[in-house]
């Protein structure tokens, strides 16, 4: 929990492992309800239903693997091995998910894509979220943590790029070869789930004994510590109000950038009439723009702290989104000039809503002389999971209610419509109210940085005050 400067195998190890929240979540987020429409056949509003279901469980059991990950203590480590044991089934039910089977039933088709994603939602889950937790015990140090942010998202986009270009590709190849769209999907899940395990699996490897120094304190402890039930404890968590801010800003800024996320493959294929090809390479420059970008930001955040940063980096996306319902998106151009200012708000946020709830887990230690970690990543994840499963079907129904129509040749001007307001006007009002309440955020790197000085005192049984950091307990 010290200062000191992290190992380079932590760094990366600790990136590689973002390959299990990245290919999981993209795929269910960008792909899931295009498939379920355009490839299996069923009505909008189903797969946005289905969405729906799947994400609001994922959402549901978000703060109890993270309760359970704070309890879990034992000699083999603490966060660890939730990685080990969820990895494998991670990459099955990927598999899973994507597999060509063919059931004429309806409502049997649906129950299977609920139940199978509902499973890759859990082994995510019992992944990510002690991941998102050991990066808070690996180090306590503000800039240290936005490194280790740092390294996490600068290696999610190389994978998001294959994540998110990759299954047009691979479809286009597929169809080449002769073979049905089904198949190629379930091309799509073999190739995606066997990356996902050899990315992870390396990074596992790389951090094996990265929670070695903290372990001892951990066990130490985890005996005299007070058994809470779950409910009792993320409610002491959502009463820290610098916290319940950041749970707010995180559910609104979710909802907003989760719809431009789900109606972009409709928006690119209808709207601009963009091919697979042109499609892949959007997805290329995109991710470029944003590898490019990450260097800059980090430096800055260190610099300035992350809430300047992440509110700068919205403002863009707001103003044109705004503009751009009106005069309408004509061209390929304007498409990226608008992805541009998507990114550079979407990967900023990423790369440091995690950060922020870091910051809480030491307001909340100072508060209650616990460390709760896990509960409290798990809530912030619970708010990203929640702004998502509700701006799916969200999406689904405004699809439907407009008149889209997966099977169709071409779109009404309805639809079409829709789909515009989709990608520009709903998420602009969102994402303008996320903005708002992260103005009201009261932490700053100098804040942090006198807590943990009074924190480490308040450890060491000395005396401490609360004198220039009052407003963020």
């Amino acid at each position: 929990m010290g200062k000191k400067g992290l190992k380079w195998k932590t760094k990366i190890g600790y990136g590689l492992c973002t390959g299990a929240e990245t290919i999981p979540y993209n795929l269910i987020a960008i792909y899931f309800v295009f498939f379920l429409t355009d490839v299996v056949g069923l009505r909008a509003y189903m797969a946005g239903v289905i969405a729906f279901v799947v994400i609001l469980w994922d959402a549901v059991i978000c703060p109890v693997v993270g309760g359970l990950s704070d309890r879990y203590v034992t000699e083999k480590g603490r966060r660890l091995p939730w990685l080990k044991f969820s990895l494998l089934p991670l990459a099955v039910s990927i598999c899973l998910m994507f597999f060509p089977f063919v059931i004429d039933n309806t409502l049997l088709q649906s129950l299977y894509y609920i139940l199978v994603t509902m499973l890759v939602c859990l082994c995510y889950t019992a992944f990510i979220v002690p991941y998102f937790a050991l990066g808070a015990e690996i180090t306590s140090d503000y800039s240290q943590r936005n490194v280790l942010r740092f390294y996490s998202m600068f290696l999610y986009y190389p994978i998001f790029l294959f994540t998110a270009s990759g299954p047009m590709v691979i479809w286009d190849l597929a169809a080449d070869a002769g073979y049905t769209d089904r198949q190629a999907w379930g091309f799509i899940g073999l190739v995606f789930g066997l990356l996902l395990a050899a990315i992870c699996g390396i990074g596992v490897f790389l951090i094996r004994n990265c929670e070695k120094d903290t372990l001892k304190n951990a066990i130490e402890a985890n005996k005299t510590r007070v058994k809470h039930n779950m409910f009792k404890i993320w409610g002491h968590c959502l009463r820290i109000k610098s916290f319940k801010k950041i749970v707010i800003w995180i559910f609104l800024f979710m909802f907003g950038f989760s719809t431009i996320e789900t109606v972009i493959v409709y928006f690119m294929t209808h709207n601009v009439n963009m091919t697979e090809t042109q499609q892949a390479t959007f997805w290329v420059v995109y991710v470029l723009f944003i590898v490019c970008l990450l260097p800059v930001v980090t430096p800055l955040c260190n610099k300035f702290g992350k809430k300047p940063i992440l509110l700068a980096a919205m403002l863009p996306g707001i103003v044109l989104g705004f503009v751009l319902f009106f005069t309408g998106i004509n061209s390929i151009v304007v498409v990226y000039l608008y992805a541009s200012t998507v990114a550079l708000s979407s990967s900023v946020f990423f790369t440091y809503y995690i950060g922020c709830a870091y910051d809480c887990v030491e307001i909340d230690e100072f508060l209650s002389g616990e460390r709760k970690g896990g509960s409290i990543i798990s809530l912030a994840t619970f708010a990203q999971q929640m702004g998502s499963a509700i701006a799916m079907p969200f999406t689904g129904i405004l699809l439907e209610f407009a008149g889209y129509n997966g099977m169709a040749e071409t779109q009404t001007e309805g639809a079409l419509r829709g789909i515009l307001s989709l990608s520009t006007l709903i998420p602009a009002v969102l994402l303008l109210a996320a903005f708002l309440f992260l103005l009201t955020y009261p932490v700053t790197r100098n804040k942090y940085e006198l807590l943990c000085r009074e924190l480490e005192n308040k450890r060491n049984g000395k005396a401490y005050s609360t004198v220039g950091f009052e407003n963020i307990l």
